[in-house]
């Protein structure tokens, strides 16, 4: 099975639930030659038998890290790729149902010389012991296990003032960067808003406070093949553009969406578009100015992809996840081969993105006590001089024709840090 295989949700009344096969964006290009990851399924591991090889001790204690399975199954890529198990005891007294995931640390076939038959150990970590009992003749192993990620993986192009010449290209919303003093004109700010963004939201994977966007972008070549991967043509995404340096390939993102406002038709039959804000949802990829950031060429035609986010609308109950088309669309299964899905275990890890309201209720203490604000050149020196490679800043205000808006803040070259002018907003 490929990273990227969908399968879906659907609680009745709703809309659909998308999830993808895989940890993530990712594991679309960690295969060989670029390709998405596989995971090796096989349909005698559908369900495996557990072995009792001590009648005396027909159950698997609590606390146990390992067990018998009946006959040779698996191989020794089961230890390195330290395979997912399901244990699923189902009491045939009618009481709850028991599962429970491990991660296979040890493998080992070998002979049962009382039995006369062969069986398979599987060891796993301490961590992962079993929580209670499970009795073996009620218990059976599930080891066509992969892991899924909610949401659906989206594709588009954008080129940065672009000739048309590329029709399948959106075109970028171009601004004013900020004013330099030492400079004539001001550098161009280029935008772009993923289209789906707005309507379906953006995938983050990890916890709220050091969560990673589910989005990759990449200069394309649209004299060759513009779907290509090339890890030497991404550019990187960074939480803020002010640690990065005019040459770096670096792109963030900003809350909201900008997009078409208004058209106008011009008398050669042709349409002047007005792109501006349009909306507090979504998300949008700005690049650097040349100072924090480089500035694209124009003409480079960009390829993003990424993933749409559900948050908590993806948190459904175990055995919710069965649908091998889209229940709605009618969308064929990605892989032929498969007969069926399923969830063991409950979705809980969904959650939406943090409001303001919660993120100064939970600011840590030492934000509270040591403010990082910045008001007075003195104020910038001072958080300037914490940084490591930092030994002394001095700092001072520019004046444009109209306002502050500017602080010029010099950084001597000390203990291999970046030693150069540069410009911070105020």
């Amino acid at each position: 099975m490929l990273a990227g295989t969908q399968v879906w949700a659907h609680r009745m009344g709703e809309s659909p639930i998308p999830f993808e096969v895989g940890e993530g964006l990712a594991d679309l290009h960690a295969g060989e030659l670029g390709g998405p990851r596989e995971f090796d399924l096989d349909e005698a591991w559908n369900t495996l038998t557990v072995h009792e090889p001590d009648g005396a001790q027909p159950s698997l204690a609590k606390g146990a890290t390992e067990m018998f399975l009946l006959g040779t199954v698996g191989s020794s890529a089961w230890q390195d790729s330290g395979r997912m198990l399901v244990l699923h005891e189902d009491p045939s007294d009618g009481s709850a149902p028991k599962r429970h995931l491990v991660h296979v640390t040890e493998y080992e076939p070998m002979p049962d010389g009382l039995a006369g038959f062969d069986v398979t150990r599987v060891a796993w970590a301490e961590h992962e012991a079993l929580p209670c009992p499970m009795l073996i003749a009620d218990t059976t192993v599930k080891a066509n296990v992969v892991p899924a990620t909610a949401g659906e993986t989206f594709q588009e192009f954008f080129s940065i003032r672009g000739d048309g010449s590329v029709d399948y290209a959106q075109d970028v919303v171009e601004r004013e960067g900020p004013l330099n003093s030492l400079a004539t004109s001001r550098p161009p700010l280029f935008r772009y808003s993923p289209r789906q963004c707005e309507a379906l939201s953006l995938g983050w994977l990890g916890q709220l406070d050091a969560s990673v966007p589910e989005i990759e972008l990449q200069e394309a070549d649209p004299l060759g093949d513009p779907y290509e991967w090339d890890p030497d043509k991404q550019w990187t995404w960074r939480r803020t553009l002010l640690d990065s340096i005019g040459d770096d390939e670096h792109f963030t993102l900003e809350d909201g969406t900008w997009r078409r406002i208004i058209g106008y038709r011009k008398p050669d039959g042709t349409e002047l578009v007005h792109q501006d804000w349009a909306a507090n949802a979504g998300y949008t990829i700005r690049f650097g100015e040349g100072e924090f950031g480089r500035v694209p060429a124009d003409g480079t035609l960009f390829r993003v992809r990424y993933r749409s986010g559900p948050g908590s609308y993806a948190n459904v109950g175990a055995g919710a996840i069965v649908h091998l088309y889209d229940p709605v669309g009618g969308t064929p299964p990605f892989d032929p081969d498969l007969s069926g899905a399923s969830n063991p275990f409950d979705v809980t890890s969904g959650a939406e993105p943090e409001t303001m309201q919660r993120a100064k209720f939970l600011a840590p203490v030492a934000f509270r006590h040591d403010t990082l604000s910045a008001v007075t050149s003195a104020d910038y020196e001072r958080l300037t001089e914490r940084l490591e490679w930092v030994q002394r800043a001095n700092a001072s205000f520019r004046w444009t024709e109209r306002v502050q808006a500017q602080l010029a803040l010099f950084v001597p070259h000390v203990h291999g840090g970046p030693g150069q002018p540069g410009s911070l907003p105020c």
